[in-house]
């Protein structure tokens, strides 16, 4: 059975090839017998030049139990995420916790997920921390 939706999205695609790529806008109009009909641009991101911890909530609960994903992204001089960023990445912590492990997304990378360096997979990269359980005071 013939997929008629695919079928119809594919041919009216076109390729672009040769042009070439650049950091910053590249504007995209659309016309249809010569009059703009729409457009659209878009931020293409420079090299890497700095990374960016996100951590998915502000505090650990310290118990020795709680754990905290953080992700990693790599972004350009603009802070624009670059999506091309498969770079390896080396992971430190301090303080009273240990990372528990690491993770890219990609399911054909075969780095351990133990350790202290893992490289980004298309921009993003995760690493699990957890907090050793501390006195508190009463």
């Amino acid at each position: 059975m013939e997929n008629r939706l695919a079928k119809s999205r594919w041919t009216n695609s076109r390729w672009f090839r040769g042009c070439a790529l650049r950091a910053g806008p590249t504007r995209t109009v659309g016309k249809t017998g010569g009059k703009v009909v729409s457009h659209f641009t878009v931020e293409t991101a420079g090299e890497p030049v700095a990374l960016r911890l996100t951590p998915d909530r502000p505090a650990l609960a310290g118990d020795g139990w709680d754990t905290l994903p953080v992700t990693v992204e790599a972004l350009d001089l603009d802070g624009r995420p670059v999506p091309t960023a498969n770079l390896p990445v080396e992971f430190e912590i301090s303080g009273p916790g240990e990372i528990i492990g690491l993770g890219n997304g990609d399911p054909n990378c075969h780095e351990p997920e133990k350790g202290d360096r893992h490289s980004l997979f298309n921009v993003c990269g995760r690493s699990s921390c957890k907090a050793s359980v501390t006195a508190k005071e009463k």
